[in-house]
């Protein structure tokens, strides 16, 4: 009797066994492997990297390229690009860029990238332009291909009059304005009645000089508003940031006008 049962018993393991290892595979899955994300410390969230960055870039031709590129807090940017010692207006380009998986670089998007750079590496204080493929560029002139950010914190803004002298100001659409370029340091915008435009120079660090504008010649019922508007431009000899608004002194540091951003 035991040897039956364990006759018995052998069998049954032997036909689990063959059964087991005639088992069909299971099917593979092809689901990709998700994208690792960086979760630490980086350029995207440990940097204060909007701005304005300003160089002065080799180009494929030997020629040099004055580039300035706006990054905003809300993923869109504005490049300008110049030749260097040309006087033709700047090439202008807006849109949005996208960082990379990392959060140590951008790509502009919606440029044509077959002849023109869209990748940086963002770093404290500075970008660093990458070559077509987002590589580093390497060799004697791979220190040239940096873009400073302003330290001005100008250029590039655009500012809405709030007060001259103390005192609200409010006309409505023809509130005067301030654009300061991102190249160079031009200065623009409307003074109430006209189109102005002028030259700045930043004599030392929070200092200022605005010559008086050239300006069209229309007349309105704010013309008094402008005079007074052109004279506080010409007597602010500084200028400071309260609350993100910009505020411009004369020499004896009264207020002489504030504006808010636009």
């Amino acid at each position: 009797m035991m040897r039956c049962l364990l006759a018995g018993v052998g069998a049954f393991l032997l036909l689990c066994t063959a059964m087991h290892c005639h088992r069909p595979p299971a099917p593979a899955t092809n689901s990709p492997a998700r994208p690792e994300v960086s979760v630490g410390d980086n350029s995207r969230n440990s940097l204060d990297w909007p701005g304005t960055y300003i160089g002065t870039v080799p180009t494929s031709d030997g020629n040099n390229l004055v580039t300035g590129l706006q990054l905003r807090k809300d993923g869109t940017f504005r490049l300008e690009t110049t030749p260097e010692g040309g006087t033709a207006q700047p090439v202008v380009e807006t849109g949005n860029f996208e960082w990379d998986r990392d959060g140590g670089g951008i790509k502009l998007l919606g440029i044509d990238s077959t002849n023109r750079p869209i990748y940086y590496q963002v770093g404290e204080n500075h970008l660093r332009q990458l070559d077509l493929v987002n590589q580093s560029i390497e060799g004697q002139l791979t220190d040239r291909y940096h873009l400073a950010k302003d330290t001005t914190g100008l250029n590039g803004t655009t500012w809405q009059l709030k007060t001259l002298d103390g005192t609200p100001v409010d006309i409505g659409k023809n509130q005067p304005t301030l654009t300061f370029t991102i190249l160079g340091n031009g200065l623009a915008g409307l003074a109430a009645c006209n189109r102005y435009r002028t030259e700045y120079a930043i004599v030392a660090e929070g200092s200022i000089d605005i010559p008086h504008p050239i300006a069209t010649k229309m007349a309105c019922p704010e013309l008094a508003t402008e005079q007074q508007f052109f004279e506080a431009l010409e007597g602010a000899s500084s200028y400071e940031f309260m609350e993100d608004n910009l505020v411009l002194r004369d020499t004896a540091g009264a207020i002489v006008a504030t504006f808010s951003p636009m």
